[in-house]
């Protein structure tokens, strides 16, 4: 049987209307293969995470799906305190065996290269349509802070630290990657920057930090002590409570013996092994005294005009306010 000719036309018609359709049709489920390719892809999420860290916007790479903090210390977490991936590039985006995705990023931290690799897994679709991810294993590690001397530190718009753990690292979550610039610079104290690199997640990165004493910290010590020699040498007793020097004199002493200080100790400042104290080790100084003698033997008068060395050494304590306390170790 021949198709009638307003059957045909009506066909035509009909193809007419419904390939623009089929076309639309078939174009917008090539670009949503494409979106999920690429910016809806696992790469794309994982892009996305990467580039608000380079931005400084930790809060809302903290806000990605699968950011998950574990319990610990989140003062490294604060917008501008890290430095972030910069020339991010995705090289890398792989199925794995369960269904999950591992997606590797290369970038510039602190203008050096580097790369981390990440698992990301489906978590639902938007609008019907385009796929969304999140992290199945949290891009988070540990920066553990060691700060030798002393307990606090300081990085880009941040001044932290747990006198309940000095002498111990100090453990602080960090995003991956990240880049955090710490040191050390107090009243008495100071560091040079320590560069912490975290580039895998779970992973525990050491910085420790090396104060040294400064020349303020130095001169506050000496003249500390030089105060407390020259107290010593105002006793007028052979031998001055609480003080390094004193002398035995077998003859008569017929009046007040006078000290004074003929060279006062050049100290210097190290680190002890307590946490949190300091060391002045044993420093050479001399006194001298003064008496008039008389012998016990033949009688005889004499003017006593002698040197006496001795040594010092003290323990120093940057106390919380940062006041000194000084103890002598003799």
């Amino acid at each position: 049987m021949q198709p009638t000719r307003g059957m045909t036309v009506r066909r035509r018609v009909l193809l007419r209307v419904l390939a623009p359709t089929l076309a639309l049709l078939l174009a917008m489920a090539g670009s949503v293969t494409a979106l999920n390719g690429t910016v809806y892809g696992a790469g794309g999420f994982t892009r996305a995470y990467l580039e608000s860290l380079g931005r400084g916007a930790v809060e809302q790479a903290l806000g990605t799906a699968g950011v998950v903090l574990p319990e610990g210390d989140r003062a490294l977490l604060a917008d501008g305190v890290p430095d972030g991936p910069q020339r991010v590039r995705i090289v890398a985006d792989e199925a794995l065996e369960d269904g999950r995705r591992a997606v590797t990023a290369e970038y510039e931290l602190e203008g050096e290269p580097a790369s981390s690799r990440f698992v990301v897994e489906r978590d639902g679709s938007r609008f019907g349509v385009f796929s969304e991810w999140r992290f199945a294993e949290p891009p988070v590690a540990t920066v553990a802070v060691q700060v030798l001397g002393d307990y606090r530190f300081q990085a880009p718009g941040l001044s932290t630290g747990d006198p309940s753990a000095i002498g111990q690292p100090q453990p602080y979550l960090a995003l991956v990657p990240s880049a955090y610039e710490l040191h050390h610079r107090t009243t008495y104290l100071e560091a040079p920057q320590q560069l912490a690199r975290v580039v895998e997640p779970g992973s525990v990165v050491a910085a420790t930090i090396e104060p040294r004493p400064t020349e303020h910290f130095l001169g506050e010590v000496q003249g500390v002590i030089d105060e407390h020699l020259d107290s010593c040498a105002e006793q007028t007793v052979l031998f001055p409570s609480g003080c390094p020097f004193g002398t035995a004199i077998d003859d008569r002493v017929l009046d007040a013996p006078q000290w004074s200080i003929d060279a006062h100790p050049r100290i210097t400042i190290e680190r002890a092994e307590e946490p949190g104290v300091w060391r002045v080790p044993a420093t050479p100084a001399a006194a001298r005294i003064e008496a008039q003698v008389q012998s016990i033997f033949d009688g005889s008068i004499r003017e006593l005009d002698e040197e006496r060395a001795f040594t010092v050494a003290y323990d120093v304590l940057i106390r919380s306010d940062d006041s000194l306390l000084v103890e002598a170790l003799y």
